[in-house]
């Protein structure tokens, strides 16, 4: 029997993947597809030939997000259908190629329920968040709004190959390819399958065996002699029809077996995790009636364990008190957990400068010692007998203990307000974008149209061209570790504590601007013309360039006069910005501000460039640099992008060995690169 699925390696750089079947346990399961994508190494190309009529939902989501976070290019051609979950893998591709004799098709999600009617409402409730990841998958290929996808999915929408194409879920129509592997449509209970698609699966053998038939009687006829009369001939192709068809109804009954037990297995497991995962939940809400609704939430994601379910608590309690006019304050929830929770929370913030004290907090006199004993206590922990090295060590690694949520959203707070207030000169004149991983993503410079051609009467159009450059930008990871230990809460040194999260919040923004200034002073790597992004090719490198009134002028004039990526059009762009080390700040100033010409003794003649462009200086710049730069806006010389557009710094916590307290990782993700060299100017005094 052929395999409808396969993985191979093709030379060191290079991979071909078949999917021909089915999606989950009763096809290609998402853990057999990791396993062997894990296998292939270091590959820089992934070539997936898909046939699919879809599948599970979870295995295919796998399966897709294995191909999307892959760092390789990944060419998807859809060779005869790719509907359902077939359809969700295929936007995977960085490039999806479609025969021309292909089929595609979107559709909702489908479920079964059983229990009573609340049940049934939490797996429509389930059913709705499984069809939002499938709304991104599209979305992420072709740019359609999640209401329009959400209608498309609702009326089960199919697509030819021209259809999908113009819809933009492919990128390219191919030649038709011979059908490989046939699937019977009419199992999945399609509502608007096409007719010519639906094949029982009797029908399939039928023509099977057709097909059979023929070809062996065709190399009957050839060899056919004296000695072997053809009534022999046509009894050994019976014999050999019958043992084919034995063959794969063993293998079919072996294959059904063996799927059995893996579903039988994967369901009970999947049981067990989840029960013990709602138990968990359950539990740590027990003391929180009030917040039913964050634990319904909670226990509904599937994603969401014990640890983010505890923050998610956290967030709820300190969300429950509210300041009203004057002093006065209104407690929302009555529970001692929730206000110790709060109450703790305000001083911690208090403390650490990110609030002002009102006076009124019953908190805001202890040390951190006593919100560690407190925060024992409020969880049912006794501290009698222990001295105070294992009171904060308890207070840190007791399950009942608020004690490190405390610090964590305290320590975050912290870190992200020294973060946004970090003065940084990068994000003045550079662009800030968004990518969806840490594969190399493109950014696209469009040339303009041509112009418009004098048409006589009864003269024919012509089709204009539409040039385009084609960068590319890569997120990468950045990060420290800091650590609180039980000597500096024993000690109450939280305020050297929160300095240090003050430091390294500054230190991320500052990160960013040594990779951006570092960028722009290398002038490197080569764009995708080939070329640096500062050069004579360019025609953004001025000559006499100490900076003056003419230089100046001389720059704007070289910004003004880029033309588009066909060369048909000057863009006109105009400078913004004028970047810039501290040396040459005084100089600039004068420049931008004098009335008259200040490099002419005694001149009366209008200074040309005052008030041109907004002056940004910074140290790390060199004593000679100087940049004009466009609003980012309209020519971006840099982007910077931050992943999935989250541009503050994450913080996760810890506990180990490595320190006698608790440890918390700052991370942030992001990747910087030239995007348009006509954004920008290079002069060098």
């Amino acid at each position: 029997m052929k395999n409808w699925y396969e993985m191979k390696a093709k030379g060191q750089q290079e991979a071909d993947i078949m999917i021909y079947d089915e999606i989950g346990l009763w096809g290609i399961t998402a853990k057999d597809f990791a396993k062997d994508l894990k296998a292939l190494g270091d590959v820089k190309i992934l070539n997936v030939s898909l046939n699919s009529p879809g599948g599970s939902v979870i295995d295919g989501n796998a399966i897709y997000n294995s191909l999307v976070n892959h760092p390789a290019r990944v060419n998807i051609s859809i060779d005869s259908v790719a509907l359902s979950m077939g359809s969700v893998i295929a936007m995977a591709g960085d490039f999806i190629f479609m025969a021309e004799n292909a089929l595609f098709m979107i559709h909702n999600p489908w479920g079964m329920a059983m229990g009573d009617s609340d049940e049934i409402r939490k797996t429509a409730d389930v059913m709705d968040k499984m069809k939002s990841t499938l709304i991104k998958a599209y979305q992420r290929k072709t740019g359609k709004s999640s209401d329009e996808l959400s209608e498309l999915m609702d009326n089960e929408t199919w697509y030819d190959a021209d259809e999908a194409l113009e819809a933009g879920f492919v990128d390219e129509v191919t030649a038709s390819v011979e059908m490989a592997a046939s699937f019977d449509l009419s199992k999945f209970d399609f509502k608007n399958s096409p007719k010519n698609f639906v094949k029982s699966e009797k029908q399939s053998i039928i023509e099977n065996e057709d097909k059979l038939l023929t070809n062996k009687a065709a190399e009957a006829d050839k060899s056919v002699t004296a000695s072997k009369p053809l009534a022999a001939v046509n009894k050994t192709i019976e014999e050999d029809i019958m043992l084919t068809e034995e063959q794969i109804k063993a293998a079919a009954e072996k294959a059904e077996a063996e799927k059995k037990l893996a579903v039988d297995a994967a369901v009970a497991k999947a049981n067990e995790t989840e029960t013990a995962r709602k138990v968990e939940i359950q539990s740590l809400f027990k003391a929180h009636p009030d917040h039913k609704a964050v634990m319904e939430e909670c226990i509904m994601d599937s994603k969401i364990d014990a640890t983010q379910a505890s923050k998610k608590l956290l967030d709820a309690i300190g969300s429950t008190s509210q300041s009203l006019a004057g002093d006065s304050r209104v407690e929302l929830v009555a529970d001692s957990r929730d206000k110790f929770r709060a109450g703790v929370l305000e001083a911690l913030e208090v403390r650490s400068g990110i609030k002002k004290d009102d006076g009124k907090n019953e908190f805001r006199g202890h040390t951190m010692l006593d919100v560690a004993k407190a925060a024992l206590k409020i969880g049912n922990v006794n501290t009698k007998g222990m001295d105070k090295m294992r009171i904060v060590a308890a207070a840190f690694t007791h399950t009942s203990s608020d004690f490190p949520l405390l610090l964590e959203n305290s320590l975050g707070k912290q870190l992200r307000t020294a973060y946004g207030n970090a003065p940084e000169t990068w994000s003045g004149w550079c662009d800030t974008g968004s990518v969806p991983d840490f594969k190399s993503n493109s950014r696209i410079q469009l040339g303009s149209f041509n112009s418009l051609d004098t048409i006589p009467e009864g003269g024919e159009y012509d089709f204009g061209s539409l040039g385009e450059e084609r960068e590319t930008i890569q997120a990468s990871t950045k990060g420290k570790a800091i650590s609180l230990t039980r000597q500096m809460i024993i000690n109450d040194d939280l305020g050297g504590f929160m300095r240090i999260a003050s430091m390294m919040g500054r230190a991320a923004q500052r990160t960013i601007g040594n990779d951006v200034y570092t960028l722009l002073a290398a002038n490197s790597p080569a764009m995708s013309d080939g070329v640096v992004p500062f050069h004579a090719d360019h025609n953004n490198l001025p000559s006499g360039a100490a900076p003056t009134a003419a230089t100046l002028g001389a720059a704007r004039t070289l910004m003004r006069k880029q033309q588009d990526t066909n060369t048909n059009d000057y863009l006109d762009i105009q400078p913004a910005y004028i970047v810039c080390g501290v040396e040459l700040e005084d100089t600039m100033n004068v420049l931008l501000a004098s009335e008259t010409d200040p490099s002419q003794a005694n001149s009366k003649k209008p200074n040309p460039v005052r008030n041109m462009a907004q002056l940004i200086t910074d140290p790390r710049l060199g004593a000679t640099e100087w940049y004009l730069t466009a609003n980012a806006n309209e020519a971006p010389l840099i982007e910077v992008a931050f992943l999935d557009g989250n541009q503050t710094p994450y913080l996760e916590s810890m506990n180990g060995f490595t320190v006698d307290g608790v440890m918390w990782k700052v991370r942030l993700d992001y990747g910087l690169s030239f995007i348009d060299f006509r954004g920008g100017v290079k002069g060098n005094a």
